[in-house]
């Protein structure tokens, strides 16, 4: 039987490049939990739109696309994390249909499993409302824009750091103030300011909270 009463859930949300990601992943290596990084499933629908020239307005045209998607299947991460990827991403994220029907992919991922780690942004409060756990991140936005700058660059793009904090200003209101599933922080979660610590120290409070409830 497909259940996830049994299943731990920890569920992570936050703001663009504050480090959830990140976490994430490696909480779900030190657990043994099954994880899910639900950002790369936008991603990886708008790497198809942009492929196939989809009309981002015709939801019909995207939900029948998201169908036949093997999220399974791996992409250069350094075309998902393109400018226009990034950008087309977002655009779908605001789209009911869209939403609804990765939804039902991300409640799936979670059955029949002894725990899964899975970070987004609505994570805590719609995919998973009663996760076992659920955490928000966040960071200034000059640390966040300078973590994505030195990535982008770590990837061979060249663009102004003054450019990047444009875009995650955008980013952060798009995300924030869309009529389908927002970014808020999920009612009971734990806020992590990352700005001035470590992916490892931030880990440990992970951890400590987790073990503490």
């Amino acid at each position: 039987m497909n259940d996830t009463s049994n299943t731990v859930v920890i569920a992570f949300d936050g703001t663009a490049a504050s480090g959830k990601g990140a976490v994430a992943k490696l909480l779900a290596e030190k657990l043994g939990y099954d994880y899910l990084d639900t950002g790369l499933m936008f991603r990886k629908v708008a790497y198809y739109c942009d492929m196939q020239n989809s009309a981002l307005d015709d939801d019909h045209v995207l939900t029948e696309l998201i169908k036949k998607i093997d999220f399974d299947k791996q992409i250069d991460l350094k075309e998902l994390y393109s400018d226009n990827i990034s950008d087309v991403a977002s655009k779908i994220a605001t789209l009911k249909n869209v939403r609804n029907a990765l939804l039902d992919i991300q409640r799936k991922f979670a059955k029949n499993k002894r725990g899964v780690v899975i970070d987004g942004r609505d994570i805590g409060t719609v995919v998973f409302p009663n996760a076992n756990y659920k955490f928000f991140f966040d960071a200034s936005i000059e640390e966040r824009a300078n973590r994505r700058y030195k990535q982008l660059q770590k990837n061979g793009k060249s663009f102004k750091l003054s450019s990047v904090l444009e875009y995650l200003k955008i980013r952060d209101e798009r995300d924030a103030s869309r009529d389908i599933a927002p970014l808020v922080r999920a009612k009971g979660s734990f806020l992590i300011d990352t700005s001035k610590i470590s992916i490892d120290e931030v880990l440990k409070v992970v951890l400590k909270k987790i073990k503490n409830n």
